[in-house]
């Protein structure tokens, strides 16, 4: 008879990347999570398929959603399973025998050594953090700078907002060459006083031309256009705040001196 059961961390209510996770995607997302590892425990730790086939089908499984919500809970399932991955929960296996696999799965059930995750993947929790100048087996942006400022990965380091580690982690995995100087474009920005969240954002909206070779000051100059924006949307509330508050009648002995003082002036 199959087990209707599988191994879950006793410590994970303790763990700072189990918060981390529920922080970012809402502790729904556990369901997702409780999910893999359920699917992974029946194909020894191997789920085929890629990130971009398994979105949507958890999005239906966990989110119950009817279809006209499945595409926006599909894409929160995928901004997770990057997570998971970015965080080595998980690996990504890409090209013809695409999967998803438990990176622990090795660790609470009894395999062969062929069937644990190998050790050589970029994804191995064991594997010391690569140096920024051998990008093309640096598993992430992450760990790029571990070497270079020797004092772990480029989250802990730099003490990065959840949202810029894994916009900067997303895209550098998507071309590790081409994107291997991704955590010098955060730490100049960061110099000059940029926003964390402003970082993000043009991460965000740079994602659909990452295609451009020349993409150092092309990233730039989105990140100039966010910023821009961002401070005209905040000019713009204030003047609204202020014209409705000038627009609010007076109220109290000041509004009897106003209506004197506006009489008065036009005797």
């Amino acid at each position: 008879m199959t087990a209707r059961y599988f191994p879950f961390s006793q410590d994970f209510n303790g763990d700072p990347e189990g918060w981390e996770f529920t922080d970012l995607f809402g502790d729904r997302i556990l369901r997702v999570w409780i999910e893999l590892l359920s699917i992974g425990d029946r194909n020894k730790g191997v789920i085929k398929g890629t990130v971009e086939q398994w979105a949507p089908v958890l999005a239906r499984k966990v989110y119950n959603r009817n279809a006209r919500w499945v595409r926006r809970d599909s894409e929160t399932v995928k901004s997770a399973l990057l997570w998971l991955s970015y965080r080595g929960w998980i690996e990504v296996r890409e090209g013809s025998e695409a999967s998803l696999r438990i990176v622990n799965y090795a660790k609470y059930h009894k395999v062969r050594a062929e069937d644990s995750l190998s050790p050589n993947h970029p994804n191995h929790p064991n594997l010391p953090h690569s140096s920024h100048k051998n990008a093309q087996s640096a598993p992430s942006v992450d760990s790029a700078i571990a070497k270079k400022n020797g004092r772990g990965s480029m989250g802990r380091s730099m003490n990065l907002i959840p949202e810029l580690k894994l916009e900067t982690d997303r895209l550098y995995q998507s071309d590790p060459i081409k994107f291997k100087r991704l955590a010098g474009w955060v730490a100049q920005g960061r110099k000059h006083g940029y926003l964390e969240t402003d970082m993000a954002a043009a991460l965000r909206e740079f994602w659909d031309y990452r295609m451009v070779d020349d993409w150092y000051p092309y990233l730039d100059s989105i990140l100039e256009k966010v910023v821009t924006d961002r401070n005209r949307d905040v000019s713009f509330r204030e003047h609204e705040r202020r014209r409705a508050e000038e627009a609010r009648p007076l109220r109290g002995p000041m509004s009897d001196v106003v209506r004197s003082l506006a009489d008065a002036k036009k005797g």
